[in-house]
């Protein structure tokens, strides 16, 4: 009240904090951007995004600039501040940070991630501090600096994934991480990069997954003809039973992958991220594309999963697909070929050359 300025004792903390903080993010940058211009952490990192690629996903260029400023500052959903050196803050984390508005994020962390894919070998190296060679870790020449006693506590496993993915981005045998990697996606991605002698073996997987979509009874006449089902019902209810009598021999197919006109060739480069079945004899005319989610739920009936779970989308691009060989002069029987989804069996009717009456009806096996 004498007219003399008041010092408030909060205002030098609020600063020494706010100056903290800079200090952070301008490490924190200067940390990744380092790591992050290592040419081998480049190629890896397109690595990842090439993994989306051949699933069909994509991304949105404002989606890869918020990624890749998450990278470069640290910066994290939460709206936490950085911390240089911190394993949370590694550049290799802020990329699996979980944030369900960039679906990038979430599909890297679905399908991209190393952290996720268990590899005894490397996994029992990378526990322990000494189990791998510093010269062996690209951009340091040291292994990096965490206390693994931590990993029997609380954070541990977040520590040891934390590990897993800087191995993937910066060890000499980084891309070993998903050597083992198993399920339906790397299926998928190491059939795009099947040669062409491969392919027939392919193309009964696929027949004989299309045939069982609708009769799931195992058969050997289910990888080498690919029936023509035909649904029935009486009601506004999916079909209950599927019968088929004509057909084409999985021969007649060829599984095509596409590829750019001549013209183009090496003017850019392509890679697949689908593969067709195609009848031979019409050309393009006939022909089923297959991405990852239909290859995906093509492979889970092989596996066993009932129709009833199969998703919409992809029973109508069959049914279509169908549909549209009856077109196509298929081989077509005296026989039937019949599923009923109620009591499960599988029945083999034999009619006369004019359809005109039964010669005989018996339980196929």
């Amino acid at each position: 009240m004498n007219g003399g300025k008041r010092e408030d004792p909060i205002e030098p903390t609020v600063s020494l904090r706010m100056n903290n903080a800079k200090s952070n993010v301008e490490l924190n940058f200067s940390e990744s951007f380092r790591r992050l211009s290592q040419e081998t952490v480049r190629k890896r990192l397109l690595g990842l995004f090439d993994r989306l690629r051949a699933l069909g996903h994509r991304a949105t260029v404002r989606e890869l600039w918020i990624v890749l400023t998450r990278l470069l500052f640290g910066g994290r959903p939460s709206g936490v501040t950085p911390v240089a050196g911190r394993f949370v803050d590694w550049y290799s984390e802020r990329l699996f940070d979980s944030d369900n508005r960039l679906l990038l994020i979430e599909n890297l962390r679905r399908w991209a991630d190393p952290a996720s894919v268990s590899h005894p070998r490397w996994d029992l190296k990378l526990e322990d501090a000494e189990g791998t060679r510093g010269e062996d870790w690209l951009v340091d020449r040291a292994v990096p600096p965490l206390d693994r006693r931590r990993m029997g506590q609380r954070d541990g496993r977040a520590m040891f994934e934390a590990i897993k993915r800087r191995f993937y981005f910066e060890h000499r045998a980084g891309e070993e991480a998903f050597a083992l990697e198993g399920g339906f996606a790397a299926e998928f991605r190491d059939l795009l990069r099947e040669s062409e002698g491969h392919r027939s073996q392919v193309g009964e997987q696929i027949v004989e997954a299309i045939n069982r979509c609708y009769c799931p009874a195992t058969s050997v006449e289910h990888r080498s003809k690919l029936y023509l089902w035909v649904g029935h019902r009486y009601h506004e209810q999916p079909s209950s039973a599927f019968v088929a009598q004509s057909f084409f021999h999985t021969t007649e197919f060829d599984i095509l992958l596409p590829r750019l006109p001549q013209r183009l060739e090496g003017a850019f480069q392509y890679r697949p991220d689908h593969f067709v079945l195609q009848l031979r004899k019409a050309g393009d005319r006939y022909r089923l594309v297959i991405d990852f989610p239909l290859f995906e739920t093509l492979r889970k009936v092989q596996k066993g999963l009932p129709r009833h779970l199969l998703p919409e989308r992809d029973l109508n691009r069959l049914d279509s697909f169908l549909t549209q060989l009856h077109a196509a002069e298929p081989q077509r029987t005296g026989e039937f070929l019949v599923y009923n989804q109620d009591t499960l069996t599988t029945s083999r009717i034999q009619v006369s050359e004019d359809h005109s009456q039964y010669i005989r009806a018996m339980q196929a096996v």
